[in-house]
């Protein structure tokens, strides 16, 4: 609890310089997913980026409150999978009234054309 603490306190800091540009609508879920532009970061031969997901309503599948989420990304760009290192919700659009939060590092998953992780990878791992 205290790691997630410290994490959250430390993105507020870095997101008040965000520059969050839109990369994909997904109309089904009444979504928008944004990346964060000036987080971009090469760690080894990965690529970092905060994404967020702003939602137009509540979930009806999620049966849960939360209109916006926050997670940090992993991207192999020459094998094109991801993996989440972080993700925060909110019940609120803009990031604001924290839900939930979880800093356990995730499982590779390789990633299907035509889908929303295609279009961040596309943005962020430009030659």
């Amino acid at each position: 609890m205290k790691k997630l603490l410290l994490v959250f306190l430390l993105s507020i800091s870095s997101f008040a310089n965000a520059q969050w540009i839109v990369v994909d609508l997904v109309p089904e879920l009444g979504a928008v997913i944004y990346i964060d532009k000036s987080s971009i970061t090469q760690v080894s031969q990965f690529t970092r980026v905060w994404e967020k997901v702003e939602y137009t309503k509540i979930s009806e599948m999620a049966k849960v409150n939360i209109l916006s989420t926050r997670s940090y990304l992993e991207f192999d760009c020459r094998e094109k999978k991801y993996r989440m290192l972080s993700f925060q919700s909110f019940r609120n659009n803009n990031l604001e009234n924290f839900a939930n939060g979880d800093d356990k590092k995730g499982e590779w998953k390789f990633i299907a054309p035509q889908t929303v992780y295609i279009s961040v990878l596309e943005h962020i791992c430009k030659k």
